[in-house]
This record gives structure tokens, C-alpha cells and sequence, in this order.
């Protein structure tokens, strides 16, 4: 099976919700209390307040909580916008809605850590192909899957690659393990980044258990590799290309 193209689109969302009209417990009071104290009334405290509470946000001092409220009120304005252009998604709030967007690549897509294995790869015939393909519309593309605080885009898109290309073919699902490549693809470097083409690479020269065997748990651990509960096993792959879009790119 070949695998001639993977586009990686990872997509950075931070929107703010409406959530004052949730009741506030007492834990959550104290925390706006002291938010109050230290910005004073501002628009967006409450909203600020649980979110922290939500994602366990824990900050230094009193500079940190300025700074982060800061950059999550700015994230709450571009949001805002975004979100009243009529395109064809909404966004929801997450767990980087108080960084800014380099502080976000920085900790999670750094690539300047490993290697791209060498080899020689053969491009394949030119071929006409379509202005537009919706993958998702066929039932091709895998569900969005959240890699948590370890840098394992490299897996899960080098999978759902496999994934997708499998089910184009068969027409049937091959869910496969992201995490036996975090623990087992020495090339990688695990929760610390990795290379889509050198998990090609480990699964041209070994096969991918199941998920449901090995399933996905967002740390690096010991290998757990399990032969007989193995899943496909590719015989080439193509180019990789990694994109990140973000909201200021739909201006």
C-alpha cells in the first residue's frame, strides 16, 4: 500500500464560551475574588476564572495572572471576530487559551529536536487530480484526536495517514496504535516531537498494533510492541507536509 501524499493540518482553537450563567461554586468565588483584587473588574474575569478552574491553571505570581488574563482576553477578541465571519466551523475554548501563538508552537511543534531518516524516494507518475477533495464527505478521514501535553502530532497524523489510506482502499476501518509509535519509534523522539516520514519509516519495517491493544495514553513509555496483535504494515510512503493554520490565517 502506498501512501502518496499526508497533509497534517493542525489547527490552534481558542474561542470563549458563555458560561456566566452556571451557577459558581464556592472554590470557583474565591478564585474571581482574587482575581478581582489583583485586575481589578474586568470584562471576561468571570469567563477567566473558569477557566482556569476547568484546565487546573496554576500561575507563579501575581505578574503571570496579569500577563496570562492579558493574552486571554486578546485570544477572546480575535475569537470573537473570527467567529462572526460566517465561515464554515465554529470554535470552542480550550487549554491554550492563555497562550499567544509562538509560545503555543514553541511548546508543542518544535521540530528542530530529531532527524529525518535518509533514503531515496521515487516520485510517481504526474496524474490530473481535482481543484477540490472533501475527505471527511467520504468517509475517508479519521476524527480529530486530542495528543494532550505531548508533542505526538507526528504519530497521530502519520496514522490517521495509514488509516485513511487503508479505508480508501478496502472501504473498512483499521484503527491503529499512535502510542506504539511513541514508545517503539526510536527514530522519534517521542512526547518530545517526531518526524511523520521516519513513522512511515518504522511502519514499512514493522507493523502497527490495534489501538484497542495499544491504546493511546499521551506519554512516552516502555515498548510494548506485540507482534501476533499486529494491524497493516505499509510497503512505501510518500511526501509528508505539516501545516499550521491558524485563526489570523482566514483574514
Amino acid at each position: 500500500m502506498s501512501v502518496r501524499a499526508i497533509l497534517s493540518l493542525v489547527v490552534l482553537v481558542i474561542l470563549i464560551g458563555s458560561h456566566e450563567s452556571t451557577p459558581i461554586s464556592d472554590a470557583l468565588k474565591k478564585v474571581e475574588d482574587l482575581f478581582v483584587k489583583i485586575l481589578g473588574p474586568s470584562n471576561n474575569l468571570l469567563s477567566f476564572a473558569r477557566f482556569t478552574d476547568k484546565y487546573g491553571k496554576k500561575y507563579q505570581n501575581k505578574e503571570e495572572i496579569k500577563h496570562r488574563f492579558s493574552v486571554f482576553q486578546d485570544n477572546v477578541d480575535l475569537i470573537g471576530s473570527t467567529n462572526k465571519k460566517g465561515l464554515s466551523f465554529k470554535l470552542g475554548v480550550n487549554k491554550f487559551a492563555d497562550l499567544t501563538i509562538q509560545e503555543f508552537l514553541r511548546n508543542t511543534f518544535d521540530c528542530s529536536r530529531f532527524g529525518i531518516l535518509k533514503g531515496s524516494h521515487n516520485l510517481t507518475e504526474k496524474t490530473t487530480t481535482p481543484s477540490a477533495k472533501d475527505w471527511r464527505e467520504a468517509g475517508i478521514v479519521s476524527p480529530v484526536k486530542d495528543q494532550g501535553q505531548c508533542e505526538a502530532g507526528w504519530a497521530i497524523s502519520s496514522v490517521g495517514a495509514v488509516e485513511a489510506a487503508y479505508r480508501k482502499k478496502y472501504r473498512i476501518g483499521a484503527p491503529l496504535s499512535e502510542q506504539q509509535l511513541l514508545d517503539c519509534s526510536t527514530n522519534n523522539n517521542g512526547c518530545d516531537g517526531g518526524a511523520a516520514a521516519n513513522a512511515f519509516q518504522y511502519n514499512v519495517e514493522r507493523k502497527l498494533n490495534y489501538r484497542s491493544f495499544y491504546p493511546y495514553v499521551g506519554t512516552q513509555g516502555k515498548c510494548r510492541y506485540e507482534p501476533s496483535l499486529v494491524g497493516k504494515l505499509i510497503r512505501s510512503y510518500g511526501v509528508g507536509v505539516s501545516v499550521s493554520i491558524f485563526y489570523e490565517d482566514f483574514d
